[in-house]
């Protein structure tokens, strides 16, 4: 199990309107190293990517970002003006 480094002073609004704390940094446990008190390390999955992922501070727990679905309307041929 991986490390994630928490950013308390950076908060993280998702576009479903969860919030939580940046993922700044992840580590292998043994490459951990003393924070400053706004930051902390906290348990994550393995997969955790730093960015992509945020500190739920409901669940206390690292979680994947949700991003919203973007459908792009389909067009067959081109057209040209």
């Amino acid at each position: 199990m991986k490390k994630a480094l928490i950013s308390s002073i950076e908060p993280v609004t998702n576009f479903d309107k969860t919030t939580g704390y940046r993922v700044a940094q992840v580590e292998l446990p043994l490459d951990i190293f003393p924070v400053a008190d706004a930051m902390s390390w906290v348990d994550c999955d393995d997969l955790t990517v730093a960015d992509q992922w945020y500190f739920d501070t409901t669940t206390n727990t690292v979680l994947v970002k949700q991003i919203k679905e973007i459908i792009q309307p389909v067009t067959f041929g081109s057209q040209v003006f």
